[in-house]
């Protein structure tokens, strides 16, 4: 059996980027204010964990809005780790 695990960093208000992300500025406009802590100075051990997490993922289940800036690229938002993205096909019949 294979291990799931989830993280993200996400605003209060519930935003996981600014606004109008594009493929030059996938976090948007000061995105990237989310993900400072990971930019900031870490314990040893911290660093060493979070460069384990990247190191074993396989892939990543995300939504369109995460995929799409980097659709028809050579690499996704992870760079060479898979992405499956999430989509709701409603049919009537």
């Amino acid at each position: 059996m294979g291990y799931i695990a989830s993280g993200i960093s996400m605003s209060l208000d519930g935003f996981v980027t600014g606004p109008g992300p594009t493929r030059e500025r996938p976090l948007g406009e000061r995105g990237e204010v989310l993900r400072r802590w990971l930019d900031e100075p870490m314990a040893t051990g911290d660093r060493a964990l979070l460069a384990g997490m990247r190191a074993r993922t396989g892939a990543v289940v995300m939504g369109r809005n995460g995929y799409a800036p980097y659709e028809g690229g050579t690499a996704g938002p992870l760079g060479a780790t898979p992405c499956v993205v999430l989509t709701l096909s409603l049919i009537h019949i």
